[in-house]
């Protein structure tokens, strides 16, 4: 799923007019460029269903249809049911464009700039996508012309180390805190069923 938003953030800043919309959008208030600082302190709080609103409202602009395909396919191989795949998905994005905002604001980045950097995870991100889930987007990540800044190389070269990080650190959290979700389902479940049988 990680590697697919991303490919998915790359894609849709291939072209100038794509990565001014999508700077537009992490310059929003929306996005909060401290979000992946705080992240364990968040859903430990019980904040997972915050990251899920915050989430949500952005997947639309971002995903726009390809939403229900990028759901529907992560419950297919995952077995998890359609919410808790939506659910996953609107957590994961505000931490992604968090970390990518913070990011930006540190080289000073503009359009160009943010369209040479994603265009440098093309590699990257090409061997880390599912190919399920790319055919089921139809994601296509198309190469984008080399960094001509010293700041955007730079970039460029903290987010290609950092992307493994990233996609370890969110898969953790999220995992973590779907175990938690199914655990007190499960856990609501039996008591409701042994209400009912009292």
């Amino acid at each position: 799923m990680l590697p697919a938003l991303l490919g998915t953030i790359v894609e849709k800043g291939s072209s100038p007019g794509g990565a001014s919309a999508l700077l537009n959008t992490l310059n929003s208030p929306q996005v909060d460029a401290n979000l992946p600082d705080k992240i364990g302190q968040l859903l430990g709080s019980g904040g997972g269903n915050q990251l899920v609103n915050a989430g949500s409202g952005l997947l639309s602009s971002l995903l726009g249809s390809r939403v229900n395909s990028l759901t529907g396919a992560l419950s297919s191989m995952s077995g998890i049911g359609g919410t808790a795949a939506n659910s996953l998905v609107a957590m994961a994005l505000p931490i992604i464009l968090g970390f990518l905002k913070k990011m930006v604001g540190e080289r000073n980045l503009n359009a160009n700039g943010l369209m040479s950097l994603l265009g440098n995870q093309t590699r990257t991100l090409q061997d880390e996508i599912d190919p399920r889930l790319s055919k089921a987007m139809g994601l296509s990540l198309p190469g984008v012309g080399q960094a001509t800044t010293e700041a955007v190389d730079t970039a460029a070269s903290g987010l290609n180390k950092a992307i493994p990080w990233i996609i370890l650190a969110i898969a953790g959290l999220l995992g973590w805190w779907l175990l938690r979700t199914c655990s007190a389902d499960k856990a609501r479940r039996v008591a409701e069923e042994t209400k009912s049988a009292t």
